[in-house]
């Protein structure tokens, strides 16, 4: 039988893809993986093997994926570098414990020669490791995540009653989480074409405008929307504590991403770079993405009271 690797699973996406394959895959054919084991030890009820991989360490690693066929690789947080050095580990593990096929959670525009948001030096670097690997593959080059602006962003918005952006008048198809799991599942366990790389997104183009249209209407909240530069977006996080570079010091950042990171992000899309539109999740999965506004009408529940200005 064929036996697959989930890594991560410490994490939301790992920990929900796991819960996904084992719909589909028998517990004594999954291997479970994070850096720390402890805290997906309860893995090991549902019959499941638990392991430690901590990409840092090329042969735990290996150990980690012994007797694996498919391996499927969540891209780590560490931007940079060091997480081109751990994705390295990673692919050099598969290949030395013997699978034959490897998953990577890619990001939108890693095959644009045109795109340069800072993040897509790791995924072009891990592409083409992947690609030279050997291995049989499947990019999925997903787009943000819905989350980011329906949690994160529309809290601090509603707070603060500011919504700041260097993005405008771009647009994006932006994810929910849940549609790049189901997606990652479904290309685990074989669905698509091998050696393809699919674009990850939501089911329409919308503008940060429109996004923060729909949390006004939602909320009730009176919130101003700001549109700036980029050099005011980097003086921004700059007085915030976020650091410029993924190498920096990030003790007092309440972030865990750099701001070369999100500004690209941000001026990618105003450039037009990621108005991108796929039917991959549908495909894949045999069902729709989920929808902007639906994401924001669950997340809703969840939002701090508008306060009284």
């Amino acid at each position: 039988m064929t036996k697959y690797v989930i890594n991560g699973v410490d994490g939301h996406f790992g920990s929900a893809a796991a819960a996904l394959a084992l719909e589909s895959v028998a517990p004594e054919d999954l291997i479970l993986t994070s850096w720390d084991v402890e805290a997906i030890r309860h893995w090991e009820d549902k019959g499941v093997t638990v392991r430690q991989a901590d990409y840092d360490d090329l042969a735990m690693t290996t150990a980690a994926f012994e007797g694996a066929n498919v391996v499927l690789l969540i891209s780590t947080m560490k931007v940079g570098p060091v997480r081109q050095q751990q994705h390295q580990n990673a692919i050099d593990a598969a290949v030395a414990a013997g699978a034959s096929r490897i998953v990577y959670t890619s990001y939108l525009g890693a095959g644009d020669p045109d795109a340069s948001w800072y993040t897509l030096t790791d995924h072009r670097y891990t592409e083409k490791a992947i690609r030279e690997s050997g291995l049989t593959w499947n990019f999925m080059r997903d787009s943000q995540y819905q989350q980011a602006i329906t949690q994160m962003q529309a809290a601090a918005a509603i707070q603060t009653g500011f919504w700041y952006t260097n993005s405008e008048p771009g647009k994006i198809s932006m994810v929910h989480r849940d549609d790049c799991v189901r997606s990652a599942v479904a290309l685990l366990l074989g669905k698509g074409e091998p050696d393809t790389a699919y674009d990850i997104t939501g089911p329409e183009l919308v503008s940060f405008r429109e996004c923060y249209e729909l949390v006004v209407e939602l909320s009730g909240a009176a919130i101003e929307f700001v549109e700036i530069t980029d050099e005011q977006m980097y003086d921004m996080f700059h007085a915030m504590g976020v650091p410029r570079w993924a190498t920096d010091d990030f003790s007092a950042s309440p972030f865990p991403w750099c701001s070369e990171d999100m500004v690209t992000n941000g001026s990618g899309m105003r450039t037009g770079g990621m108005a991108v539109l796929s039917d991959a999740v549908e495909r894949l999965t045999g069902r729709a993405p989920i929808s902007v506004r639906d994401a924001m009408k669950a997340d809703s529940a969840g939002w701090p009271a508008a306060p009284t200005r």
